[in-house]
């Protein structure tokens, strides 16, 4: 998953692939989201590929991001000095928790990411709402 917005509190977008323990493509997803920070579009972007793979009935995630400093803001719990859009986007990842055996955050290469971060852009890039493409 990936967060892009040009600026930071500028148009954002979203995108994100969400594959099976096998590697393949399970759902795949594109949004706007308006105007915000670099690091709220990649909690968002987090968050919505939770929603979406808990959906699926996954119950063990492994989220792959290219932003260092939101997995380690969620990986260390440590929100001082964040905004409070921030807490309330991490404080819905903790909701769904509860419902999941095991979620693991990891820091991936921009390299790694180009999929989900073509998919943000071209999100940022058009003012529209996109829903969820399920592939299944």
């Amino acid at each position: 998953m990936d967060g892009s917005s040009c600026g930071n509190h500028s148009h954002a977008g979203i995108g994100g692939v969400g594959r099976d323990s096998s590697g393949d493509v399970q759902f795949i997803f594109f949004v706007y989201t308006g105007l915000h920070t670099n690091n709220l579009t990649e909690a968002q972007a987090i968050l919505l590929a939770l929603e979406n793979a808990s959906k699926l009935g996954w119950r063990i995630i492994i989220c792959e991001s290219d932003s260092q400093i939101v997995v380690n803001l969620l990986n260390r719990w440590h929100l001082d000095g964040v905004s409070w859009h921030f807490v309330f986007i991490v404080e819905q990842i903790l909701n769904l928790f509860a419902s999941l055996e095991s979620v693991t955050f990891t820091h991936i290469p921009r390299e790694w990411n180009g999929l989900a971060g073509c998919l943000a852009k071209w999100a940022s890039d058009h003012i529209h709402h996109w829903n969820l493409v399920d592939w299944s």
